[in-house]
């Protein structure tokens, strides 16, 4: 904490990547919307190469601002959970650098932290009196739509489950021991993971951006869902595997159908394009698979996953393989469709039972072996 500055009661946290032409423009605003509110902004910049730190410091002799330059690959997630481990206030908030968040919206995103009404407070643009300047093409709208219904299990009655503008009181972040973010959506990880908070939307006007490009992009829309998975495991730790499986399923299936009904127009034999086919999607299930233990690590419970991957795909082919063998030889109308799905169902079923029931069985049974 700068010592020419009272300890404050707010801290603002703005996590930075290329924001210099922000940043002179913002910090007077934020000092403009506090007024007499003692405050400290924390500026948190993940190697920026347009001079951000530069700018930072300069302004950090007319503010109370500090700087905290990272060299990590975790995202803006852990820049802010890095400024919130750094702050003083008794409330945080966290906003970012490029004025889509309004500044003066500051004092009402705090005022129900201020008086005890609420723990964690959201900058919403999708409750009663938001508006937005934002002018988004159909296919940005079904795409910001469809990422928050997929939240809206984890948070209860939080409409913008989305937003990066939120407040929070001190106990919530000092208490939040199991945050695993991945991406840019660490309010999402608090209200998933902070069991019994006040939870308060309160409308905000969502502005254009002034300066620098948008940081989102397709690989952190794909950690985005990366992230949704690990939260479902957390909420729904019964429930998420099946559903997760069962995805899994439906989306190989829904493209190695196409591959197999092709096949069998360019006139190769089922008893050919099926395995064909099933191979495609066990590829894409073993990539699935590579991905999982990329980003999720090994779980404690399997000593070789690869080794026992490999061996259930080979008795999945097996049983699928044998399943469609059989359906081809006995049904009397062996459509190509009714056969490939009556197989991979087959197969689903296995994958299931060997991943679940028989490997659990297994590590049980060794464990009671040992014990002996």
């Amino acid at each position: 904490m700068n010592p020419r500055h009272p300890s404050p009661e707010v801290s603002i946290v703005i996590p930075t990547l290329n924001e210099a032409g922000n940043l002179p423009k913002l910090v007077p605003a934020i000092a403009t919307a506090l007024g007499s509110r003692r405050f400290e902004i924390i500026i948190v910049d993940d190697k920026s190469s347009d001079g951000t730190p530069g700018k930072a410091l300069e302004l950090a002799n007319q503010y109370p601002l500090r700087l905290i330059e990272r060299d990590r690959p975790d995202g803006l997630s852990g820049a802010v959970l890095k400024g919130l481990a750094e702050a003083n206030g008794e409330i945080a908030v966290v906003m970012d650098a490029d004025f889509q968040h309004p500044p003066e919206a500051l004092p009402h995103v705090m005022e129900p932290l201020e008086k005890d009404e609420s723990d964690f407070v959201v900058g919403s643009r999708h409750v009663a009196g938001a508006s937005t300047d934002v002018t988004w093409g159909t296919f940005r709208k079904l795409n910001s739509t469809v990422a928050r219904l997929l939240a809206r299990p984890l948070c209860g009655n939080v409409r913008d489950t989305m937003s990066g503008f939120f407040g929070l009181k001190r106990h919530v972040w000092k208490s939040s021991t199991n945050l695993a973010p991945l991406g840019y959506k660490i309010g999402l990880e608090f209200l998933c993971k902070s069991p019994g908070l006040r939870v308060r939307e309160i409308p905000i006007h969502f502005g254009l951006r002034e300066e620098g490009e948008s940081k989102l992009s397709f690989r952190q829309q794909l950690r985005y869902l990366e992230h949704l998975s690990r939260l479902y495991d957390h909420k729904f730790p019964r429930l998420s595997p099946i559903a997760k499986f069962l995805v899994t399923f439906a989306l190989t299936w829904s493209l190695a159908l196409p591959l197999f009904l092709g096949l069998i127009a360019l006139g190769i034999p089922s008893l050919l394009s099926f395995p064909a086919a099933l191979l495609f999607s066990h590829g894409m299930h073993t990539l699935l698979h590579w991905r999982y233990l990329r980003t999720e690590g090994v779980p404690q419970s399997v000593t070789h996953p690869w080794i026992g991957f490999v061996g259930m795909i080979i008795v999945e082919l097996f049983a699928g393989n044998l399943t469609f063998w059989w359906l081809l030889t006995e049904l009397r109308t062996p459509t190509p469709v009714k056969i490939f799905t009556i197989a991979t169902v087959v197969t689903a079923i296995c994958r299931y039972m060997l991943r679940k029931e028989l490997r659990h069985d297994l590590r049980s049974l060794k464990a009671a072996l040992k014990a002996r």
